[in-house]
């Protein structure tokens, strides 16, 4: 099991990302984004500047994009919790596999995941918080983030 077995098994079955999915993310969103984002910053004055500059410089997410963001996370949650919940439910049958290790590379993998979900959390919340408009948000995206570390945390003690 990798972690695009794991990623599916959270985001279910009907979501699959291609190399083509990430090239034209990369090239159709980030690119973009980046490149407006260094456009205001190259704007934004060497020396003093407004706090409504300060804010377009250091968030890029508007208010209603930090909602929307958070709850397209918030809708992923109910099947990482259903994930967690039957992998814990299959433990006797994962561990009595015929393969050595495979309890260890899925806690491996889990805590992986656990890791790269904090990070892109933690990015959202610093991209949100920047923002004081958007300081509404912030609660719920840590919230979020307590939920699925918990989710995370009860399928990698599982499978010590």
């Amino acid at each position: 099991m990798n972690i695009s077995s794991i990623a599916s098994l959270v985001v279910g079955p009907s979501t699959q990302v291609t190399a083509s999915d990430i090239k034209n993310d990369i090239t159709n969103k980030i690119a973009p984004a980046l490149s407006n984002f260094l456009t205001i910053i190259g704007a934004f004055p060497i020396s003093s500047g407004s706090l409504d500059q300060a804010r377009s410089a250091t968030s890029p997410v508007s208010d209603n994009d930090g909602q929307d963001i958070l709850a397209l996370f918030q809708t992923m949650l109910p099947n990482i919790k259903k994930a967690s919940a039957d992998i814990i439910r299959h433990k006797n049958a994962i561990v009595e596999l015929p393969i050595i290790g495979v309890p260890a590379l899925v806690h491996q993998n889990f805590t992986s995941l656990s890791g790269t979900t904090d990070t892109l959390t933690a990015a959202f919340i610093a991209c949100v918080q920047i923002n004081v408009e958007q300081l509404n948000v912030v609660p719920g995206a840590k919230q979020l983030q307590s939920e699925i570390d918990a989710e995370f945390a009860s399928v990698m003690a599982a499978l010590k």
